[in-house]
């Protein structure tokens, strides 16, 4: 049976569809990683694994290296110069996490053009809603064949199911059934679930929550208040954070914000009110009120130019070393804190 081709146009290159006569016949093995070794300011990178030094708590979104992403998004997609220079700095300053997906465009392939060695890598399966049951699990591990091809690795940290529903019921056991194939063989390391809010989470086998990670920001601050993050961390599940932003947003000068948040401008105002008390700028005062949640292992941060990353970098520094107190910017319109609402709700 021939797999169903990921929505990446590239997708499955090199890589012949894995179906259950295959995946009985022997190991699954990735094919050996091609990237040049990595070498930074002159000295050549090993590749060992590990949070190296510095800002090691945050991991590099990488959807803006895919696709345009981002409402505050004004350069557009890095080139492969651009991103290579991004890839460096950030493993210079003690990253070593890389957050992608299936269906974040050509992601996957710009990483892989510019090498991953030494890099952990954390990706998402695209939903399989609409497949028949019978094949959900060939079709998991071929995606995942295919993302190691593009990546030109040999294994990934993690894989997380982009769609939380692909993970309940019969279905579900299937999905979790491939990855754990895939941890056995030794590509996958850990097994997760990205979701929008604490309801998605909520009736899930916690095999399939190793990871978990959910948006997080000073006006969205359902995974603190609901007790999600507390009762992650009891069952030992690792907490990610993304959204911390909310797409740059909470950066963005009023005057350019587009129109359709006007109507939030009171909250908005409330946020740079709060960040100026403290003597932060705006992105310290959100990376820090992040940053400092007891059960937050990781903070995914996005940038489409080198110079955002050393803002982010100076940033984390000072958002570390100063409280930041944000309980009451809490907001509740979802049509704020939910980018999926922003054209619902304009």
């Amino acid at each position: 049976m021939r797999l169903p081709r990921p929505g990446d146009p590239h997708a499955g290159e090199g890589r012949p569809a894995l179906g259950s006569a295959a995946a009985s016949a022997g190991p699954l093995r990735a094919k050996p990683g091609n990237a040049p070794p990595r070498v930074i300011a002159g000295h050549l990178q090993t590749g060992q694994r590990g949070e190296g030094v510095g800002a090691g708590m945050l991991i590099l979104g990488t959807a803006q290296f895919g696709m345009e992403y981002g409402v505050a998004n004004r350069t557009g997609r890095p080139d492969l110069t651009r991103t290579k220079e991004i890839l460096d700095h950030a493993f210079a300053h003690g990253l070593r996490y890389l957050d992608t997906a299936m269906n974040y465009d050509r992601s996957e392939a710009m990483l892989g053009h510019c090498g991953v060695d030494g890099w952990n890598i954390i990706t998402k399966l695209p939903s399989l809603s609409g497949l028949p049951e019978k094949s959900i699990e060939d079709a998991a591990r071929g995606y995942i064949l295919r993302s190691l091809d593009r990546l030109r690795t040999t294994s990934l940290h993690a894989v997380l199911a982009h769609d939380h529903r692909d993970l309940r019921g019969s279905r579900g056991q299937r999905v979790i059934a491939a990855l754990q194939t895939m941890r056995h063989h030794g590509l996958v390391d850990r097994i997760g679930v990205s979701v929008y809010g604490p309801e998605d989470i909520d009736g899930l086998d916690p095999a399939a929550t190793g990871i978990v990670q959910a948006p997080l920001n000073v006006l969205d601050q359902r995974i603190l208040r609901t007790g999600l993050a507390d009762r992650l961390h009891r069952q030992g599940s690792e907490l990610h954070v993304r959204s911390v932003f909310l797409q740059g947003l909470l950066l963005m000068p009023a005057r350019h914000r587009p129109a359709r948040f006007k109507r939030w401008s009171a909250e908005m105002a409330r946020v740079t009110a709060y960040a100026c008390k403290t003597g932060l700028d705006p992105l310290a005062f959100c990376l820090g009120f992040v940053t400092q949640q007891k059960h937050v292992a990781h903070c995914v941060v996005g940038v489409e130019q080198r110079e955002q990353l050393v803002q982010i970098l100076d940033a984390y520094e000072a958002g570390s070393q100063t409280p930041v107190d944000a309980d009451e910017l809490h907001a509740h319109d979802p049509h704020l804190i939910d980018p999926r609402l922003w054209t619902a709700g304009a």
